[in-house]
């Protein structure tokens, strides 16, 4: 077998060795490092095996497989994980403003009674009330207590909507520049 260092990981290309090395030597860029016994071509895995599908059998070692069988390369895993680091850190960047309206909400329908627990509900759970009115999870004494915390949420709301959406956005531009980056589609 022939080991091949690429830019995404590891081959062994088996078969007929002198066909093997032959194919190998064929590859633009390659070079061969003798104290380890392994070429390096500047190329994917993918293209790599493209080049010499049906030809030879290839051990293709993959830099991460997740538990679902999903396979990525060394550059895409990579990838990913600055991806989930980039969104924790964005989130947590926008986190301050969206919980200083939330708690403007909160003290606004603690002025109309509502304890601070049902406040923090109603605050962190405003975009589903009406589900869990219907559920029961939540009882309003009149329509007109209703009608007031509804205006409130009423307030509020669209700056919430507005963060979130400015804090999506930016997850989603930067997670699309880093995937892009690591070859991910």
């Amino acid at each position: 077998m022939i080991k091949v260092n690429l830019k995404n990981g590891e081959v062994k290309v088996g078969g007929d060795f002198w066909k093997a090395l032959e194919f190998v030597k064929a590859q633009t860029g390659r070079t061969y490092d003798s104290s380890t016994k392994t070429w390096t071509v500047p190329q994917t895995i993918e293209e790599f095996a493209a080049r010499g599908k049906y030809r030879f059998p290839m051990d293709v070692k993959q830099d991460h497989v997740t538990k679902y069988g999903t396979r990525y390369t060394g550059e895409e895993w990579g990838a990913m994980k600055r991806s989930w680091k980039v969104e924790s850190e964005i989130r947590s960047e926008h986190s301050d403003g969206i919980d200083m309206v939330k708690n403007q909400m909160k003290a606004e329908l603690e002025t109309l009674g509502v304890s601070e627990r049902g406040a923090n509900f109603i605050a962190t759970n405003y975009y589903d009330l009406e589900m869990y009115e219907e559920r029961g999870m939540i009882k309003f004494e009149s329509p007109e207590r209703r009608a007031r915390v509804s205006a409130v949420i009423g307030k509020y709301e669209p700056r919430l909507l507005a963060l979130m959406r400015e804090e999506d956005e930016a997850v989603m531009n930067e997670q699309a520049r880093i995937w892009e980056e690591g070859g991910i589609q």
